[in-house]
């Protein structure tokens, strides 16, 4: 050790070199793969590197000056950790010291996660200091792809030895030495000229690697790799590749290798590299791979070209789903709005004549439109497969007067009758899906209001021979349809005539519908006509099988008419577009409730959580959070709360059952499918509020 001069000059290099030390350890401990956490004899935190602050949480000024039981340590091991150290101080033992364990720790959240623990003790000066060395191997315990993570590296140090600074030089070496990785320093002639622990044992002993060459250890073609790769370092590039390497004992190993470019305090280049063995993985990595080559062989062999034709089909029954689902809320969402608007003004005494009648033109057009949106997506999920059919009690008689209350209108501007005769005996309850009879129905008596000009249609139910169908019969005074038709009738795209669509308008599509649906409610239609007199389309289905005698007459009873709800409701409506926030709120009023609005899904859990409500009306598809998942966040509340359920009802432009299941599942207690009238809103909210 040379002696320092006494002037100006030697304080100011000593100053620097003590800097350029701090600083060095400091980059060295913010570069560490792993946690470093040092204490004093006290227990108090006095190093917290920033590897410490991703794996714990708390930052470096959180964490410096308190104790570190308080800190890391889970509540059940504190004792044992307080314990240990008084046992320390008084006899210099302890149980896991220098040893690497693995044990839990706490982070900041409360989280408890499983750590690898190094701790060494320093008595620098007399001074008596605990450093920790701290890995976070929760992942490597959860499955193997822990294997994949990325690995950090250490940044670049300056390993020249810094003269008089005794305590700073020690502490440096120690972690070095305890880092788990292999730390290697090279100076600008390819010599290792220091490394740590892990390093020197990779390579078979520091007396042997120490101030040697890859040429000095490692066959030609493989020194020659590293050689090559340090000369990349010197020019200033990141090396950070996977090597081979043959260990001191012989064995081959896969390394991973991070080498970075430093400047020694003599300004001569260096390098500074990290070595982690991922021999394990990589062969983890190729049994993985080979198994699932070996399966994807054998699953070819065995289900070749089937299984990539049943991939396309279902690819494309799937993008077909898709397409229809999105078609569906893209033409009803606007569609909800046109239809309601129309409706309401029209239904209303305020609109001059002038105005009344484009407002029913207006609602019948959009009617129409509807009409045919919905014979397009019911066509397509028949042929899909995806139609469904429910069977639930239902009262046909009342489901007749509700269908003439319903065409009561078109008939009028026809100038025509519609009648219903019911047959059956008084309240039965009959057992089939009274929304799909109803859309044949519809179909059925808008064709012959359509085709009639004069006189009238009836619709009669009556029972059938057999007593498990019930018959029904829709005879209209029409213009009829010719005997070469009535055989290609139920036909896609098929109508009697091709004047018929250029003086009545229509796709084809409804009796096609009709047909498929009849079919899939397990019954049978036939068609009787005579050109010029009229038609006569009769039903046969199975509405009166065994299992409905399980429902009570009366079970299913349907509104009549808007008439205002039994009691006032005060409603949540939760809707983002404010035309359809329009309707709903005229309806409602019109309906007797008040109500109040919320435009998106977080505003319809604030307001939920400051009012009580009688029901909600909860639209499906809104950005940000959608309508299932405002649904469970209020059921959550309530069971929190411990409040009763509140009614809720799923507004969907999506038309499909699979929705109404989802919003079931999410906690709604009914569904009602965009567009909706004024009819279908009271009987939903009826029955989810009696």
């Amino acid at each position: 050790m040379r002696v320092l001069q006494n002037d100006d000059t030697d304080i100011a290099r000593l100053k620097a070199q003590l800097a350029s030390s701090e600083a060095l350890v400091t980059a060295l401990l913010d570069s560490s793969l792993d946690a470093v956490v040092a204490i004093d004899a006290d227990s108090i935190i006095t190093t917290w590197n920033g590897r410490a602050e991703q794996v714990f949480g708390w930052t470096t000024a959180e964490a410096l000056g308190r104790p570190m039981s308080e800190m890391i340590v889970p509540p059940q091991h504190r004792a044992g950790h307080d314990a240990g150290m008084k046992r320390y101080l008084a006899t210099g033992q302890h149980a896991i010291l220098n040893q690497r364990i693995e044990i839990t720790a706490l982070r900041k959240s409360g989280e408890e996660f499983p750590i690898e623990l190094t701790i060494t003790p320093q008595n620098i000066n007399g001074n008596l200091r605990f450093t920790a060395f701290i890995r976070d191997i929760s992942a490597r315990k959860s499955n193997e792809q822990a294997l994949d993570e990325a690995r950090s590296m250490l940044e670049r140090k300056v390993v020249e030895r810094t003269l008089d600074l005794a305590e700073s030089r020690a502490f440096l070496r120690t972690i070095i030495d305890h880092v788990a990785d292999p730390i290697f320093v090279k100076d600008s002639q390819h010599r290792w000229v220091e490394g740590n622990l892990a390093f020197w044992a990779l390579l078979g002993g520091e007396e042997k690697a120490k101030g040697k060459t890859d040429y000095d250890l490692f066959p030609k073609e493989q020194a020659d790799d590293f050689w090559a790769g340090d000369e990349r370092v010197f020019k200033g590039e990141l090396f950070d590749e996977e090597e081979l390497l043959q260990r001191a004992d012989g064995e081959t190993i896969t390394i991973a290798t991070k080498k970075v470019g430093v400047r020694f305090a003599d300004g001569s280049p260096g390098i500074v590299g990290i070595i982690r063995d991922v021999t394990r993985q990589r062969a983890l990595e190729e049994e993985v791979r080979q198994h699932r080559d070996n399966l994807q062989l054998l699953v070819a062999e065995q289900v070749g070209d089937l299984i990539a034709a049943k991939s396309r089909a279902e690819a494309a029954n799937v993008a077909k789903s898709e397409f229809l689902a999105n078609i569906s809320h893209e033409i009803r969402t606007p569609m909800n709005s046109i239809v309601g608007l129309a409706s309401l003004l029209n239904a209303s005494d305020t609109p001059p004549p002038k105005y009344k009648l484009f407002l029913q033109t207006l609602e019948a057009s959009a009617n129409s439109l509807l009409v045919l949106i919905n014979d397009m997506l019911d066509m397509a999920k028949i042929e899909s497969g995806t139609a469904e059919i429910d069977r639930v009690p239902f009262d046909l008689c009342k489901l007749l007067d509700e269908l003439r209350q319903a065409m009561a209108s078109q008939a009028i501007r026809r100038k025509i009758v519609v009648a219903t005769d019911c047959q059956l005996p008084k309240e039965e309850i009959l057992l089939g899906d009274p929304r799909r009879l109803r859309q044949v129905l519809i179909n059925i008596v808008g064709n012959a209001i359509k085709f009639t000009e004069h006189g009238g249609v009836t619709v009669t139910a009556t029972e059938d021979p057999d007593d498990a169908f019930v018959r029904i019969e829709i005879m209209d005074t029409g213009i009829g349809i010719p005997d070469d038709k009535l055989g290609t009738i139920f036909d896609k795209f098929i109508q009697s005539d091709s004047s018929i669509s250029r003086k009545y308008g229509g796709t084809g599509l409804g009796l096609a519908i009709t047909r498929n649906l009849v079919e899939l409610m397990g019954g049978a239609i036939a068609v009787q006509s005579k050109l010029g007199e009229g038609s006569t389309f009769t039903l046969r289905l199975p509405l009166r099988t065994p299992e409905r005698a399980q429902y009570p007459a009366g079970d299913a009873i349907v509104a009549k008419s808007a008439e205002p709800l039994p009691r006032a409701l005060h409603v949540l409506v939760v809707e983002d577009t404010p035309p359809n926030v329009l309707v709903a709120g005229e309806m409602l009023l019109r309906l007797g409730a008040t109500y109040d609005v919320a435009e998106n899904g977080p505003r319809g859990l604030e307001r939920f959580a400051a009012k009580k409500y009688d029901a909600i009306l909860m639209d499906i598809q809104m950005p940000g959070m959608d309508g299932w998942t405002v649904t469970e966040g209020i059921r959550r509340i309530e069971i929190v709360k411990g409040l009763h359920p509140t009614p809720i009802i799923g507004l969907t432009a999506h038309a499909f059952a699979r929705d109404r299941e989802k919003c079931l599942a999410a906690g709604m207690n009914d569904f009602v499918s965009k567009p909706y009238t004024i009819m279908e809103l009271r009987r939903a909210l009826a029955a989810v509020t009696s």
